[in-house]
């Protein structure tokens, strides 16, 4: 072949002027190179040496040249738009742009070198800068000199989308893969500094590109492993086949966690398989790993498969697990302390069980629920939370069911007040178009305070900053609008005191009366019924419903002089509901719904219910017997009696018991089980601490399947 003098004149030129991309520093011309990390034993100490000499490359300084570093491919399109424009022209008149490397992009994409854009922070394959490379000299430029036929690279077959110009490379002599023996290109690796240098030498100088042949033999691989997504935990299977050569064929499977470095044994229990089964595991965590096999003939004839990927799928979520604990709080007797909590990963949405425990049940591993479903909660602390040694903690359930349980959050009495809010930001009923304003009050810690004020919808999985401030931003103003009231705009606010101490004030709702569920997917089953209490007794209300996934329910209430006036009072995934009525609140009696969510964002309001001193329906199931809280020594026996009337059919009772404090239940409902009659009798067992009591309520259902709450009946051991 006759080569082009004048063509490696004007490239040898162009290339000593201008190609000093690779990195900072200077460029020399000397008989030996400065690069200590470059030894004289070095495979590509050669190329370096010449590429350095003839200006081709710089060192990252001027004592090191770092081989094993990438090319991205900013600098690949920077330098084939160079060489392409010297050729052409005779001159490079590009200049950087913003970012510097646009305007060798735009080039290379007008002139046909690439037809569009790269991740062009990232650091190149060796496929993707062949492909760029292929097209930065004329054909004429690259003509073959190697007989390398169709479908004999090994890894590179016809169908992949970088074949022509992996192929065109080789024959050109330009490059001849990463194993001289099988020719094998590893196209997913990544390309580097001293590779590099080998191929802009070969670039430059025809008489420094490789001769050799691909010859075709009865022997190759037939079938490539395929790549494979699945989530953690599926298995994923690969496979690889050869023909001709001499039988028995071996298999050895290879793995590497990254596209690029060296390829390593799979491990001997996949050995002598052309197909093996892997398990997702934890290994992979979020990159992806590569495989191949090497397939010898009983004569030791070689060929290595293709390499394929090995990842993760695109919706597989990353394990549930919590990222910031509840903080320890120290008090005074009566403040208010809050706990919060974040976690990341899981399915879906996820559900917060806040639990309490005290010194004692701690050491047996008793913890009782909150019932507050929020990435938050607080409470006013009392003497009795020291004497006891109360600690939080928070269960966080994903809906998958998935669930992490935090670490416990310790109250101890201080002698500095503690930052706590002295008012709560307070739910709005608005239309769109009004201005509303949500505002908190704090106390204790060090001031000064900073405010920031964030927002939630039904849309968003965390909540959402809004707008920052210092003292004066402790008042959050904004415009409603339609979208606000459609997705249940919420906000709270995060005070953080000059100490760095932070709490998060409970979330305040915009609310609007709703439509109906337009889908039709939620039915409710049980609606709330009325109820008729009598002033510092409980209001108890209840739902049934069906629909997709774990239904939420947002407990709303009005004053009955105002029905349209709804506030949230209770939301999160407790179908029960309830209040301790006072004489102001029953002189004008209160309306009680429920809106109740499904997991696509459906959602239905059930029947108004309404609490009274006086029956409004006589004819509706009521309790006319409430039963009444007690106080008994350790071992005596204990009965609690109520009766309902109203209704339809046959009256049945169940009874059930939970934890309270006070007036606040702090554990779920559960029934007694046996006890299904008007009374109940319990024994006794030990003795009420300061962190609650045990409570009993009855569960009326007439013969239609309508349901009545009793109040609940405390019992205080002594």
């Amino acid at each position: 072949m006759k080569t082009n003098k004048r063509y490696i004149s004007r490239l040898t030129s162009f290339l000593t002027a201008v190609l000093l991309f690779m990195s900072l520093g200077v460029a020399a011309f000397a008989e030996t190179i400065p690069f200590a990390d470059v030894p004289l034993s070095a495979w590509y100490y050669s190329d370096v040496k010449s590429a350095y000499e003839s200006g081709l490359i710089n060192g990252k300084s001027e004592d090191r040249f770092a081989p094993d570093d990438n090319l991205t491919y900013a600098e690949a399109v920077k330098l084939a738009a160079c060489m392409y424009q010297k050729h052409t022209e005779g001159k490079v008149t590009i200049t950087p742009g913003d970012p510097w490397y646009a305007t060798y992009a735009d080039y290379a994409k007008n002139h046909g070198i690439i037809s569009g854009d790269y991740q062009w922070d990232k650091v190149a394959t060796r496929a993707g800068y062949m492909s760029i490379f292929a097209n930065a000299l004329p054909d004429d430029a690259l003509n073959a000199i190697n007989n390398v036929p169709d479908g004999t690279i090994p890894d590179v077959p016809m169908s992949s989308g970088n074949a022509s110009a992996i192929y065109k490379l080789y024959r050109a002599g330009i490059v001849q893969g990463v194993d001289v023996i099988t020719h094998t290109a590893d196209p997913d690796s990544n390309i580097r500094r001293a590779e590099v240098a080998a191929i802009l030498t070969r670039m430059m100088d025809a008489g420094a590109r490789i001769r050799f042949d691909i010859v075709t033999s009865d022997f190759r691989i037939t079938v490539q492993p395929a790549s494979a997504k699945g989530a953690l935990g599926t298995q994923v299977s690969f496979s690889a086949a050869a023909e001709g050569g001499t039988l028995p064929y071996s298999y050895e499977w290879q793995l590497r966690s990254s596209s690029q470095g060296d390829w390593k044994p799979a491990g001997s229990a996949l050995n002598g398989k052309s197909t093996i089964t892997l398990t997702l595991g934890d290994w992979i965590d979020s990159d992806s790993w590569f495989i191949r096999c090497v397939i010898k003939d009983a004569d030791g004839r070689s060929a290595a498969s293709a390499a394929a990927s090995i990842s993760l799928a695109a919706d597989t979520p990353a394990p549930l697990k919590i990222t910031s604990q509840p903080k320890d709080a120290s008090a005074k007797n009566g403040e208010y302390v809050s706990f919060r909590v974040e976690a990341e990963g899981g399915t879906g949405t996820y559900k917060y069980d806040w639990q309490l425990s005290s010194a004692y049940l701690y050491t047996i591993g008793q913890w009782m629920s909150a019932g507050k479903n929020s990435d938050t909660y607080g409470f006013y602390v009392d003497a009795k939370d020291f004497e006891n040694g109360t600690m939080v903690r928070c269960v966080i359930t994903d809906t998958a069911g998935n669930k992490v349980t935090s670490n416990p959050a310790r109250i101890t009495e201080g002698t500095i007040g503690v930052l706590s809010f002295y008012k709560q930001p307070e739910s709005i009923l608005a239309a769109a178009g009004q201005t509303v304003s949500f505002s908190v009050t704090v106390t204790g810690g060090t001031t000064p305070y900073k405010y920031a004020w964030q927002y939630m919808t039904d849309n968003d999985s965390a909540w959402q900053s809004s707008i920052p401030g210092a003292v004066s931003g402790q008042v959050f103003v904004t415009a409603v609008s339609e979208e606000m009231i459609r997705t249940n705009y919420r906000v709270r606010c995060v005070v953080t005191d000059a100490k760095g101490d932070t709490i998060y004030s409970d979330a305040a709702y915009i609310n609007k009366n709703t439509a109906p569920n337009p889908a039709g997917s939620i039915k409710i089953t049980s609606q709330p019924q009325s109820v008729v209490v009598y002033a510092g007794q409980t209001a108890s209300f209840s739902i049934t419903a069906t629909g997709t996934g774990a239904l939420r329910y947002v407990w709303q209430t009005a004053s009955a002089a105002t029905p349209s006036l709804w506030t949230n009072q209770q939301d999160g995934y407790t179908s029960t509901f309830s209040f301790v009525a006072s004489s102001d609140v029953l002189s004008q009696g209160i309306l009680v719904r429920c809106m109740v969510y499904d997991n696509s964002g459906n959602y239905v309001v059930s029947e108004t219910a309404k609490a009274s001193s006086s029956n409004t329906n006589p004819s509706s199931l009521r309790f006319i017997s409430q039963p009444l809280s007690q106080m008994a020594s350790v071992g005596t026996t204990v009965t609690f009696t109520a009766e309902a009337a109203g209704g339809s059919g046959t009256i049945t009772y169940q009874w059930q018991a939970a934890y309270v404090s006070g007036m606040t239940q702090i554990a779920a409902w559960s029934n007694v089980y046996g006890e299904n009659s008007s009374t109940l009798s319990v024994t006794a067992n030990s003795i009420s601490g300061g962190f609650g009591s045990m409570a009993y309520r009855c569960i009326a259902t007439d013969g239609s399947g309508a349901t009545a709450y009793s109040d609940a009946a405390t019992l205080i051991v002594y």
